[in-house]
């Protein structure tokens, strides 16, 4: 069965890449879909986050960013495992879909248009060159 990360972050973009997916498994059949939020700062701080457990102010941004997708997901009777991750971001989602053998990776990108979205420095941009495996932009 096919593996399909698809990364999220509670933004009109991830919402795109989740309809996207489930519209291919609609038409192409089944396939194991992992919705990935990537927490890349410790909220307490600011900072670059750090090894430390999770607590409740992470849990609370995890499930905010992760609920529309999760909700388009069961609306449409897709089944899904979400992940949460701390880390920086195109790093964290490519270690993550090698960990979990996903076949590609589904991604938003801002809304901003082809150019913009794909400036240097984006997540996009630094998935597509760090990952061995189809990354598929929604835009």
């Amino acid at each position: 069965m096919r593996r399909i990360l698809v990364p999220v972050d509670g933004s009109p973009g991830s919402d795109r890449a989740v309809r996207h997916v489930i519209d291919r498994v609609r038409n192409e059949g089944a396939a194991e879909v992992h919705l990935l939020y990537v927490d890349a700062a410790n909220p307490a701080r600011g900072a670059p986050a750090l090894p430390e457990p999770v607590g409740p102010l992470q849990r609370d941004r995890q499930e905010r960013m992760t609920q529309s997708g999760r909700r388009l997901l069961d609306e449409a009777g897709v089944p899904y495992e979400c992940h949460f991750e701390m880390g920086e971001p195109s790093e964290t989602i490519v270690r993550h879909a090698r960990v979990h053998g996903c076949d590609e990776i589904v991604m938003g990108t801002r809304g901003c248009g082809t150019i913009r979205t794909l400036l240097p420095g984006s997540v996009a941009t630094k998935v597509v060159h760090l990952v061995d495996r189809p990354v598929t932009l929604v835009p």
